[in-house]
């Protein structure tokens, strides 16, 4: 039988990136992409991205961009009290930086931060006060990456605990609107490397950091060839139609089916369910290519149609010959 789908947060290499004071004066559309700064509020950042508020705490060194990596000799830009772009993700029971909480904006959640009062925090939970990266009861992860230094985390109050949850990490879903920035995109964009969501991307080296560039070919011309992790604005059917390509970030959910972008034998193999693939040799282990012409289902797998299948990509899957049939459910 297909195993259970099972998505991670996707790691990231993209670097962090002062673009102005603020950002929003040299970004395309006025909001900036993810990982750039220096941003004031959630609003600077583009769709569901949110601004890390690093304040004062910024010059102990600890106070990193969650999601975002520090590139070479940016020891300034780390050290100063610059804010920048994330996209926050949901991981109950550890503990994760998703902004600035406020009962009059968003509230957090189990084990998430920054809040300032309990009032700050959803149902019953309280807000624990920190002055660095102190565990929290009912939580775990002090001193991840999603954790901010000193910052306070909303957790149970300590007389209602339970053992903590099993930590679940969902993919971020996403409202980041695809934009044309130029052709290619690297001649408008920051440090010449295309953000997320923004084109035309000729390769994947066009994308910063892990994006790669997801490759809509002929079959944009249909309108069902989206991009993952990315949403259509309003009356932007003339780009959806057209053959551009844009950057995305892949993320892995096994069994299933998932554009990851366009494996190959020299450059990254699909996994399972994954796309899009051309031969057998562009597929892990034992795994062929299954070929495709529209959003068809594919044995073994599951998500046909969904929204991380591009239309007519070819998908890595088990050989008919090696699956054994799914167990007939039982009431």
């Amino acid at each position: 039988p297909a195993p259970v789908a099972s998505t991670p947060a996707p790691t990231s290499s993209i670097e962090v990136q002062f673009v102005g004071n603020p950002c929003t004066s040299n970004s395309p559309g006025g909001e900036c992409a993810i990982c750039t700064g220096d941003c004031d509020k959630d609003s600077d950042c583009a769709g569901d991205l949110r601004c890390a508020q690093r304040g004062g705490n910024a010059s102990t060194g600890n106070v990193h961009v969650p999601g975002c990596v520090w590139g070479p000799d940016s020891d300034s830009l780390r050290l100063s009290d610059d804010d920048f772009c994330f996209m926050p993700i949901s991981q109950p029971g550890v503990i994760n930086y998703v902004g600035e909480c406020s009962s009059t904006s968003y509230l957090c959640g189990l084990c998430e931060s920054d809040c300032d009062s309990d009032s700050d925090c959803e149902g019953d939970l309280i807000c624990v006060r920190r002055d660095g990266f102190e565990a929290v009861e009912g939580c775990t992860g002090e001193g991840g990456p999603r954790d901010l230094y000193s910052d306070d985390v909303c957790a149970p109050d300590p007389a209602s605990i339970t053992p903590a949850p099993v930590a679940s990490t969902p993919a971020p879903t996403s409202s980041i609107e695809v934009q044309f920035v130029g052709n290619p995109c690297t001649s408008n964009s920051p440090g010449g490397e295309c953000a997320i969501c923004t084109g035309d991307c000729d390769k994947d080296s066009d994308c910063a950091g892990d994006l790669r560039c997801a490759q809509r070919g002929g079959n944009a011309s249909t309108g069902n060839v989206h991009v993952p992790g990315c949403v259509w604005g309003p009356d932007s059917d003339s780009l959806r139609l057209s053959d551009d390509d844009f950057c995305f970030m892949p993320i892995s959910q096994p069994g299933v089916i998932n554009y990851v972008g366009e494996c190959s034998s020299t450059s990254y193999l699909c996994g399972l369910c994954e796309s899009d693939c051309d031969s057998d040799s562009d597929c892990e282990g034992d795994l062929i290519c299954v070929r495709r012409d529209g959003f068809e289902a594919v044995e073994g797998c599951t998500g046909e149609g969904g929204p991380r299948d591009l239309y007519s990509d070819d998908v890595c899957a088990p050989d008919p010959a090696s699956i054994t049939p799914a167990p007939v459910a039982s009431t």
